[in-house]
């Protein structure tokens, strides 16, 4: 007669051990594996928003989309809702309306809760784009100010080395800025290094790179376009 065949404790124990290793190896490649692809899908999303930038100056004359045109609220016109139609999102519709969803496009994937803010129910993108590309608002009040001149992208003489867009935590900005969360400008807002201590960010000439950022580093490539010692890139 055959007797059923148990586990005893014994082998139970040694089976949930192995199984407690296996996960213990494989659960940080699984890790590395998501981030690797968050990463990808970052630098496509940046490589879309310098692309639409890039697609909206030809349309413009060459210019570049002004970094806003008003107070800085998502109800006035400024580069997301500028650049909006040329990712493919369709139309930014202005007031914004309380259900509206910002398209992926404009956040990268592993932007945290705390480094994304949502005011009135909109989240503002994760990504940053420079407010020495234009601000009516200091051309109005401060005519000879030309770091905040519309820019055109055939007057930049370094394309290849002025950045575009960067990774920003608009939380610490809006402690700074208030409303005006997805701009940057200046030394006081550095690269977040997201992935695994990195930094996404792209240039005028459209290339995209993923790396460590030093201040000096980020100085080189976010304020080249403005460096007085540079009258080619002026305008």
């Amino acid at each position: 007669m055959n007797r059923k065949q148990y586990f005893t404790l014994i082998e139970l124990l040694v089976v949930v051990a192995i199984i407690a290793i296996l996960a213990s190896m494989l659960l940080p490649a699984l890790a590395n594996a998501q981030e690797r692809a968050n990463m990808a899908s970052c630098q496509s999303n940046v490589k879309q928003l310098a692309s639409a930038s890039i697609a909206y100056s030809m349309d413009y004359n060459d210019f570049l989309p002004l970094c806003y045109q008003g107070s800085g609220t998502r109800d006035e016109p400024y580069w997301i809702s500028e650049i909006y139609p040329y990712v493919g999102a369709g139309e930014y519709k202005m007031p914004v309306p309380t259900d509206f969803t910002l398209a992926e496009v404009f956040n990268c994937p592993s932007a945290s809760e705390t480094e994304v803010k949502t005011l009135n129910g909109i989240t503002w993108s994760s990504y940053g784009y420079p407010w020495m590309f234009g601000d009516a608002q200091l051309n109005i009040s401060q005519p000879t100010n030309y770091w905040y001149f519309p820019r055109k992208t055939t007057k930049i003489g370094h394309p290849s080395q002025q950045g575009l867009f960067i990774d920003i935590d608009n939380y610490r900005r809006a402690g700074w800025e208030g409303d005006n969360l997805d701009k940057y400008d200046a030394w006081e807002y550095l690269p977040l290094g997201r992935h695994g201590g990195r930094t996404t960010h792209s240039y005028i000439d459209g290339h995209v790179k993923t790396k460590h950022i030093t201040e000096d580093e980020y100085g080189k490539i976010f304020l080249h376009v403005v460096d007085r010692q540079c009258p080619k890139c002026m305008f």
